[in-house]
């Protein structure tokens, strides 16, 4: 062997040994140590009665532009309010809706 040349790794001829292809070398054998598999048990579902309530419809997410003025009013509400912006999106829009019947 020449001092200019790295050693090969047994195996892998033409591949020159690195300290990084030791470390994933031992990677790959514990990859191919089969493992025991366990079966988790699936949560169970509560079953809903009358006294319970539904469950809340799933958030969508969405983009939307708001004038300036708009948007620093509404933070400025939730922080007197002590909350989120959000909620009191929630909010404003659920009672404009019913204002208008829907």
């Amino acid at each position: 062997m020449t001092p200019n040349k790295k050693a090969e790794a047994p195996g892998e001829a033409g591949k020159p040994t690195t300290d990084l292809n030791k470390l994933l070398g031992s990677a790959r054998r514990a990859q191919d140590v089969p493992r025991p598999q366990v079966a988790t048990p699936a949560p169970a579902q509560p079953a809903h009665t009358s006294e319970q309530e539904p469950e809340k419809e799933m958030a969508r997410r969405i983009n939307i532009t708001l004038n300036a003025a708009i948007h620093r009013r509404m933070k400025i509400l939730s922080a007197e309010r002590g909350t989120r912006l959000q909620p009191l999106v929630d909010e404003v829009l659920e009672a404009y809706l019913k204002t208008q019947g829907r």
